[in-house]
């Protein structure tokens, strides 16, 4: 009698690429919990299973967009590529920063993989109708990146970011980053003064006309979940594992890879028929 490992009318086994930066997974992991939630998936044992690879060596991703460290491509192609091997039908990146080598990424890949920027763009088409002036606080290599300003672009919503040299922006990588009182160093002990030039960073935009703003950043996305604000803001961790979920138990349809739409589950890996049937003749190598 073969047994099922999967959880109860999942249909996909995702794959999430996480640690960048460290609490990037950890938040991520608890939003697929409030979206099994959210769909009424109760139960341990009706949650859908996923893979997680923490690829915390990956390079920063701003320094490595900029061109003032180490290039983090090859190492989110592989780290992917592993995800891919595991079994996985699709796969998910818990970091905005590194959709700025997304189409590289896809490229590399069999199984779909899911973007944080079109969800992104399509909860907040769907969601907050009439929307046509978005506030986005995120990393210089976001930012110079052009990623959400290319997507709304699109469909005719402006982006308003501070400028690289502002000092607001400055602040806001501070924020992020600095050995004091960053939140990359801090972790989950948020220091007040990141949040208070998190949140100067959010009125800024508000009075520079953002009806809602885009949390750019998992450090960001930490930040505001423990901040009010009197206009909407968006986090794509949150959408993106919605989405996740969805997917793996069938609701919402997969994207297209670069081989066309793939409706059925990848098995094709070793690893992949382990965790479908019951057999003991199959050995990992």
């Amino acid at each position: 009698m073969k047994m099922n490992y999967f959880a109860n009318k999942q249909k996909l086994l995702p794959g999430i690429y996480g640690g960048m930066g460290p609490l990037s997974h950890i938040k991520f992991e608890e939003h697929l919990l409030t979206a099994c939630h959210q769909l009424n998936i109760q139960g341990d044992q009706n949650i859908p299973t996923w893979i997680l690879f923490s690829g915390s060596s990956t390079p920063d991703r701003t320094k490595s967009i900029q061109q003032t460290g180490p290039i983090s491509v090859s190492h989110l192609v592989y780290f992917t590529k592993q995800l891919e091997s595991f079994g996985c039908d699709f796969v998910v990146i818990a970091c905005n920063t590194a959709h700025h080598y997304f189409e590289t990424i896809k490229k590399s890949l069999y199984i779909p993989i899911v973007s944080m920027i079109d969800e992104t763009v399509k909860e907040i088409t769907t969601n907050y109708k009439g929307v046509r002036k978005v506030g986005l606080m995120a990393t210089n290599g976001t930012i110079e990146s052009n990623l959400y300003q290319e997507a709304f672009a699109k469909i005719g919503v402006s982006v308003i970011t501070p400028k690289i040299h502002d000092p607001i922006q400055k602040n806001i990588m501070r924020a992020i980053y600095d050995k004091d009182y960053g939140i990359k160093e801090t972790g989950t002990r948020l220091d007040t003064k990141a949040c208070k030039i998190l949140l100067d960073g959010a009125y800024r935009l508000r009075h520079q006309g953002a009806e809602v703003i885009i949390s750019g950043c998992t450090e960001i996305s930490l930040a505001f979940e423990r901040t009010n604000f009197d206009i909407p803001i968006i986090d794509p961790l949150k959408i993106t594992a919605y989405k996740t979920i969805a997917v793996a138990m069938g609701i919402e349809k997969l994207p297209r890879t670069n081989l066309g739409e793939i409706s059925s589950p990848n098995v094709l890996t070793q690893f992949s028929k382990i965790f479908r049937s019951d057999n003991s003749s199959h050995n990992l190598i």
